[in-house]
């Protein structure tokens, strides 16, 4: 089972620095020897420890801690149990789908193979048949030319024969 993932809640908006015109965020909290307390980002507290070392006097620097998560209410925590449970079928939901998908996939790639294949075996065919194709035209082609040649040779003993023909003997009767 997913373990579900407890969204804390966002922490406040962090402080800004206290100088003025600065808009940083504030992360240092500063202490001077006279009593005067704030914030300041990162610059300013560099700024501070320098201004400390020329007049004599200690500041004191230390981080600011993002402020801890209030623990969460009985009804927060029913929530997003609820929540992690809703999650979690949808979760399972999808990936069925994703299965079902991944499955048609493959048959998919293998019906695109076979056609594949089938294509590749009908255009060597193709080939062959054109191959075939034009060797009967080019025998075609040789038999019309002799064709013609003895269709001609036929013409000229035709009329070879009108000349050399001996004449008919009338019956006798």
């Amino acid at each position: 089972m997913v373990q579900p993932t407890i969204e804390a809640l966002p922490p406040p908006p962090a402080p800004a620095c206290d100088e003025p015109g600065c808009g940083e965020t504030a992360v240092f909290m500063y202490s001077w020897d006279w009593g005067k307390q704030g914030v300041c980002c990162a610059r300013h507290a560099q700024l501070a420890q320098q201004v400390a070392g020329q007049i004599s006097r200690n500041v004191l620097l230390s981080p600011l801690r993002p402020p801890e998560a209030a623990p969460m209410l009985r009804d927060e925590r029913t929530q997003l149990t609820a929540r992690a449970l809703v999650l979690e079928s949808e979760l399972d939901e999808a990936k069925g789908r994703g299965l079902e998908l991944y499955r048609a996939n493959v048959q998919l790639t293998q019906q695109v193979q076979t056609l594949t294949i089938r294509e590749r075996e009908l255009n060597a065919q193709l080939k062959d048949r054109d191959a075939r194709i034009g060797h009967l035209e080019g025998q075609l082609e040789e038999r019309d030319t002799e064709h013609a040649e003895l269709t001609e040779e036929i013409g000229r003993l035709r009329t070879l024969e009108t000349f050399v023909r001996p004449p008919e003997v009338a019956p006798a009767g």
